[in-house]
């Protein structure tokens, strides 16, 4: 999933200075760097019946902070058409470890005390479809904006355990529907401030994403608006039970980025 949603985003990117040129009515940007994701909360996967054993990310699965790539891109439409984001963040994780009683994993039980390894795949997908607020550009001189709608999250699940010849493994699909929110001041031409939060709260999943990032523009480029830096923090608490997967986790930390704005 990581390399076709990359390939997906730098497709993209390379068709966007035609597009937006060939209607100026629409303005765009694409956005790529990096998130360090410090994990923690604790995760069981049941399967054939058998309850799966809630571990520790930290402790029992000895998960650390981990760096990894992501890439956004959004475009603001004419009129009625919703505008669209769509941001994707690679997420894994691997350690090694060892618990003190038998526990179960995937439909599978492994002995206490001796090691063993796993890994937790967590790749998503979001993508949003908004309005900004009416006139309140207009009303602030540009300097202010807020948007609202909806956000679908497509989360690819993986979790795997092995130790000596056991192994156990379950992948997931899980769509999420969430509520979209975000606004940007823009006090002057080079400097913005931005904050985005999806969520949802509904049966066995309650999800909140928020960041705030903190935008400098370099420098214009001729027929580009700007070149951009962006840095700030972003926090995920997850709390999934889908299909026998069940995830209790947060996830936070900074991110920068390098992106073009059209």
């Amino acid at each position: 999933m990581r390399q076709s949603l990359m390939l997906a985003l730098l497709a993209f990117a390379l068709a966007l200075p035609v597009s937006t040129f060939a209607l100026p009515l629409i303005n765009a940007e694409i956005a790529a760097g990096g998130w360090m994701q410090r994990p923690s909360g604790d995760m069981g996967v049941t399967l054939s019946g058998l309850a799966g054993t809630r571990l520790d990310l930290e402790r029992d699965l000895g998960y650390d902070n981990e760096y990894r790539p992501a890439g956004r891109f959004k475009i603001d439409m004419p009129l009625l058409i919703p505008n669209i984001s769509v941001m994707a963040t690679p997420m894994k994780f691997e350690g090694e470890g060892s618990f003190q009683q038998t526990f179960h994993f995937a439909g599978k039980t492994f002995d206490a005390g001796l090691p063993y390894s796993s890994e937790l795949k967590m790749d998503q997908l979001d993508v949003a479809l908004y309005y900004g607020v009416p006139f309140l550009g207009l009303a602030s001189l540009g300097t202010l904006g807020v948007d609202f709608g909806i956000n679908v999250r497509l989360y690819q699940l993986e979790a795997s355990m092995t130790q000596g010849a056991t192994h156990g493994k379950k992948s997931v699909n899980v769509p999420i529907p969430m509520a979209y929110l975000a606004a940007r001041f823009e006090p002057m031409d080079a400097l913005g401030l931005e904050a985005e939060l999806r969520g949802l709260a509904i049966g066995d999943n309650q999800i909140v994403s928020a960041l705030g990032r903190v935008r400098y523009n370099v420098l214009g480029i001729p027929m580009l608006t700007s070149l951009f830096v962006a840095g700030g923090w972003r926090h995920e608490l997850i709390d999934i039970d889908e299909s026998g997967v069940r995830i209790d986790t947060t996830f936070s930390g900074p991110f920068l980025e390098l992106g073009l704005k059209f």
